[in-house]
């Protein structure tokens, strides 16, 4: 190593970029230019929809982009006690706006989930999600027994709290997408096995509540089982799309299915990229997120810290389960969720939640010389 790169890797920034994943960077950064692209494709036909110009999603998502990629960078260069406070401080802030979305929050289909902010509409729980994996991981953490049946409490507590707030939005897919990974988090910090059956059963209970009080998850999950007992179109229509799009699509604009979906920009964008690419596309961007998994996966595996590995895990299962769910959805293999694709749907709040959820898994995986178990006594 010559003096020059010496003195570089001994400067903060030059720790940090040798010790960071920049592959994970790059392959994020290439999603969100390819969701820019997606979106300039649907949005142009939703625009009489919402009463806006041809452009105006597009405007919108090249902001969050920017804002989006330093957030990532930022975040990557914080320490896992750095991530930690932060992640609490979040959790706060998010249960509070929570609230105001009940107390003053518009209603948009029934449900108060978007707080408006300077013009901006912001949905708390976007925001939740990287913030309480966090939270939950530095709780699950402690291996002292006393100290560890406490903190599960808090965090089931805590938990419980904010699936209250939750359902009152109501915002029953978010709730299943923080209950699961809670629930992971739950076996990998090495609980009890009988604390895991009694756990999935109040996940049942639970699904039973949102079947039977939510009347909208009623229809979804009817629908999904006997698609004559509602309206499945948009479920069907995106279907048809990828079907018609064939293995190398109809062509950049040639797409019709944008024109018939009132979700084509962002729960339903991968139908617009299967019939206008085709599933050769489609299969190279799963291949980017499988890509981006595998590295995180790779990574936690030479970790020896409890909170980064619990953490790590968990933000790499928010991240698998929303891409999952989007592409089940669209492939009709699950009910209808409104989950949106990371990075490649529209919308402020997700491409800025999945921005903080890369740059807490960055600063967690970058290579450090203390990557020991930390005693808590």
């Amino acid at each position: 190593m010559n003096h020059r790169t010496s003195r570089l890797s001994s400067h903060p920034m030059g720790r940090w970029w040798w010790s960071v994943d920049k592959q994970v960077i790059v392959m994020t950064i290439a999603l969100m230019f390819c969701g820019l692209l997606a979106v300039a494709l649907a949005s142009s036909a939703v625009m009489d929809t919402y009463g806006v110009d041809p452009y105006y999603f597009f405007r919108r998502q090249f902001v969050f982009i920017l804002l989006s990629i330093p957030t990532i960078l930022v975040l990557s260069t914080f320490s896992p006690t750095g991530i930690r406070r932060l992640s609490i401080v979040m959790v706060a802030a998010c249960a509070l706006a929570i609230v105001l979305t009940l107390l003053m929050g518009a209603d948009v289909k029934g449900a108060r989930r978007w707080v408006y902010f300077a013009g901006i509409s912001l949905q708390p729980t976007e925001f939740l999600k990287p913030a309480l994996v966090v939270l939950t991981a530095w709780l699950l953490s402690y291996t002292r027994e006393d100290e560890r049946v406490r903190r599960f409490l808090i965090s089931l507590g805590i938990l419980i709290i904010l699936i209250i707030l939750m359902f009152l939005q109501p915002d029953f897919g978010m709730i299943l997408m923080h209950s699961l990974v809670w629930g992971t988090q739950v076996f990998l910090s090495g609980m009890p096995l009988m604390w895991l059956g009694f756990l999935a059963g109040g996940g049942m209970i639970l699904g039973a509540c949102g079947y039977l009080i939510l009347p909208h998850v009623r229809s979804r999950v009817e629908r999904f089982f006997d698609p004559s007992s509602g309206d499945s179109y948009q479920v069907d229509q995106a279907r048809e799309a990828l079907l018609s799009g064939g293995m190398f699509g109809r062509g950049a604009g040639e797409g019709v299915v944008k024109y018939h979906l009132p979700d084509a920009h962002t729960d339903f964008i991968l139908a617009v990229i299967g019939e206008e690419f085709g599933m050769i596309t489609c299969a190279v961007i799963l291949c980017v997120y499988a890509a981006i998994l595998i590295r995180g996966f790779r990574a936690i595996m030479q970790k020896e810290d409890r909170f980064v590995i619990l953490a790590a895990s968990g933000l790499l299962a928010v991240f698998a389960l929303q891409v999952l769910v989007n592409m089940g959805v669209v492939l009709n293999v699950i009910p209808t969720t409104g989950m949106t694709l990371p990075f490649i749907s529209y919308g402020g709040s997700g491409t800025l939640s999945m921005a903080i959820t890369i740059g807490f898994l960055l600063a967690l995986m970058r290579k450090r010389g203390d990557d020991v178990i930390r005693k808590r006594t």
